[in-house]
């Protein structure tokens, strides 16, 4: 009991935190399938530009599977709403939009080709 009396604001900071998680993940669940996908496609493109840093060009089939497993481990739902080749076009359509973000970004293609100090996890 002593401990906890010590610790109440670490308790009361993982309360708020796990009620917080909650929530999300509730909010989360009861959109539609469509807002899912569409989620999960906003999310992609963080998942490709993690890859294209990692891993650099040339590595196509290497960065769609590290994208899967990080997809299914962050959306475990994913394998019920769509399939690993509905997958793999949407991950097309993000990989579109950050070689664009390359092409016109000077400070993201010095971040993703590891040009400056800065990581991108």
């Amino acid at each position: 009991m002593e401990w906890l009396s010590n610790n109440y604001a670490l308790v009361i900071g993982l309360i708020i935190i796990v009620v917080g998680a909650g929530i999300t993940a509730y909010k989360f669940v009861q959109k539609s399938n469509e807002q899912k996908i569409v989620a999960i496609k906003e999310w992609l493109k963080y998942a490709v530009t993690v890859t294209e840093k990692a891993l650099g060009e040339k590595t196509g089939k290497l960065k769609l599977q590290m994208s899967w497993s990080m997809a299914t481990a962050q959306f475990p739902f994913i394998t019920k709403v769509m399939t690993f080749e509905q997958f793999a076009s949407y991950v097309d359509e993000a990989l579109k939009w950050m070689n664009k973000q390359l092409e016109d970004n000077p400070n993201i293609r010095a971040i993703v080709t590891g040009e400056t100090g800065r990581e991108c996890e």
